[in-house]
């Protein structure tokens, strides 16, 4: 019974438009006020790993990976080619030599990898690229007003 009363509510804005003879232009539909059939291309880009990593904005930012990884393998349940560098439980929050590999933090393991050895990289957050991306040298595709 909930649901029936938004449905009815939108059929009757929609059919009100329709009897006003009023049509609504594809690019004043959604948040991007760009045309539904228009399709962004961004520009290719390259990164030989040359430049400084960027560094984040706040300790809540996730950092971008300072390589490419365009010839990594998939990453599947069994296999995930991060691990072979960044799996370092024993260097969390310890300091790290600049050219040294970023240990996983504890955040992203089942229970303490400090304290206990065996414990293993969570399930949400075995696969490493839905969050983070690799850095590079192409323009953003949206622009970013945050602040320090």
């Amino acid at each position: 019974m909930k649901l029936m009363m938004p449905i009815v509510i939108l059929a009757t804005i929609l059919a009100g438009l329709a009897q006003a003879g009023e049509e609504i232009a594809d690019s004043q539909i959604g948040l991007s006020r760009t045309s539904v059939f228009d399709t962004p291309e961004p520009a290719p880009y390259d990164y030989d790993g040359t430049a400084p990593a960027i560094p984040a904005m706040a300790p809540s930012d996730v950092p971008v990976i300072p390589h490419d990884t365009r010839d990594f393998e998939k990453i599947t349940i069994g296999r995930n080619r991060c691990l072979r560098c960044h799996l370092l439980p024993e260097l969390i929050g310890k300091p790290q030599p600049e050219d040294e590999a970023t240990p996983i933090p504890a955040s992203h393991y089942q229970g303490d990898p400090v304290t206990n050895p065996e414990a293993q990289i969570a399930g949400g957050r075995w696969v490493c690229t839905q969050c983070h991306v690799s850095q590079s040298n192409s323009e953003a595709l949206v622009r970013n007003t945050a602040v320090e």
